[in-house]
């Protein structure tokens, strides 16, 4: 006889409530419970703080494409214009530009990620499962960050977990909606974030326990046709940008991998010290069930992956590589705690929370060159209406992130300051590589002191 682990992914349904409780239990099994609860803690959650920090380095690049001409865009960053595109019509054609706003567009994304990796934990295993994977999501240091970036991650992630949600339908009822459904998503989710199409390795795994060799199915393989023919476009579209990360991006050693690992539980963060505890709790709950380990055997065979082609021409080693691994992560783990006894419930969530308190301050730090803010608010106090800003053009390709793109956008006003790289009159500097005559200096973060400094003689 097969043993638990081995028989359908399915948990034992809670029984009919009885007593005084029975209320309250009949109304956390209704159908939009779980995905409520996933959707209001993740805002709670992830929502929290999304303003408190200054727009970080990438954050500027997402800012500029929106503000200015769209075939700057296109000509250094092609790959993210579908992103930018996006992000152009959320601020209005760059009329709403808030740090809060730019973000809330990712932050949007996380609840509706949230909701979906709920739905998919529940179809798969039950009305528990759902609760503890939308907890387990919430309190992911690395959704946390995603969250409140500018960038195209959350967005990323939300296509592909919704391409997993109408799959697992597709899989189990084999209706056509869902599949021209599936192909659409999947092809959504590459042009906005082609790293993504990593997620079908531990998907592919954990949907087979459910119907054996889908894989190879006609109407699956025909899903998949207009996504692999644009990446075939893509690939000859967008070659010399894709090779040029070869120059921001290292060839991984193979020390590295165990870093891999900790990726695809929080897919970088920023950093994997407090935030990695957080993902060993994914990864040690996930290889506890027979279902959580063939989702685990497929992320870790995607790392050995993107590490093999990260040794080529253009590496991928990036955590946000791996961001589509964190709903699949969360409800391999859930697997493991809906099949608890409630006391071992109660105490591995209690851990699980102390384990995400770092994590969750960790990725709301400041780590980053500089505070753009911090140094436009000196500049206000400080400066005279003659002054000049050193910088637009100095940092090259970086440009976006330069003092003058921070004054400009953090200014309570128009900026009467003139921007130039040969300054004649006094001006501020945040580059310790110039020349300055130092009048004036002030911390602001990121080992940098923005300076005034005297007219070149």
């Amino acid at each position: 006889m097969a043993s638990r682990d081995e028989v359908a992914l399915d948990l034992t349904p809670p029984q009919e409530p009885v007593g005084a409780a029975s209320r309250l239990q009949r109304w956390l099994t209704r159908p939009w419970a779980p995905p409520a609860f996933a959707a209001l803690l993740a805002a709670v959650i992830a929502g929290r703080g999304i303003s408190a920090l200054p727009l970080r380095f990438d954050e500027f690049f997402s800012l500029t494409a929106v503000v200015t001409d769209p075939r700057i865009s296109i000509t250094h960053e092609g790959p993210l214009v579908p992103y930018y595109t996006v992000l152009w019509l959320w601020t209005l054609g760059g009329e709403l530009t808030s740090d809060t706003w730019l973000r809330v567009l990712s932050l949007v994304a996380v609840i509706a990620t949230a909701v979906v990796t709920a739905l998919i934990a529940k179809r798969l295993a039950g009305v528990l499962v759902a609760y503890a994977a939308a907890g387990l999501f919430a309190l992911n240091p690395g959704v946390h960050f995603v969250a409140q970036d500018a960038r195209p991650y959350a967005l990323g992630m939300l296509l592909f977990t919704a391409a997993a949600f109408v799959l697992l339908r597709a899989v189990e009822g084999s209706q056509r909606g869902d599949w021209v459904g599936f192909s659409v998503l999947v092809l959504l989710g590459t042009v906005m974030m082609p790293n993504g199409l990593i997620i079908f390795a531990p998907l592919t795994l954990l949907y087979s326990q459910i119907r054996p060799r889908f894989f190879v199915a006609k109407r699956f393989l025909l899903a998949l046709v207009p996504t692999v023919l644009l990446l075939i476009v893509g690939i000859v579209a967008f070659s010399s940008a894709i090779a040029t990360m070869r120059a921001s991006l290292p060839s991984p050693a193979v020390s590295w991998i165990p870093t891999g690992v900790i990726w695809t539980g929080i897919a970088e963060a920023e950093s994997y010290g407090a935030p990695g505890t957080f993902a060993a709790v994914l990864l040690v709950l996930a290889g506890l069930t027979a279902p959580g380990r063939r989702v685990l055997w497929g992320v870790l065979g995607s790392v050995l992956l993107v590490w093999v082609i990260s040794q080529g021409p253009s590496s991928q080693w990036m955590g946000r590589t791996f961001i589509t691994f964190i709903p699949l992560v969360t409800i391999a783990a859930a697997f493991a705690v809906a099949r608890m006894k409630r006391t071992e419930i109660i105490a591995v969530m209690v851990v699980t929370v102390l384990l995400a308190g770092p994590g969750y301050t960790a990725v709301r730090l400041w780590d980053a060159p500089a505070d753009l803010r911090l140094a436009t608010e000196v500049i206000e106090r400080e400066a005279d209406a003659t002054d000049q800003i050193f910088g637009d053009g100095y940092l090259g390709e970086g440009r976006s992130f330069e003092l003058a793109a921070g004054v400009k956008h953090y200014a309570a006003t128009e900026p009467p300051w003139e921007v130039t790289t040969e300054p004649t009159r006094e001006f501020w500097l945040l580059y310790p590589d110039y020349p300055c005559e130092e009048l004036f200096s002030e911390d602001v973060r990121g080992g940098m002191n923005l300076r005034r400094c005297a007219a070149p003689s």
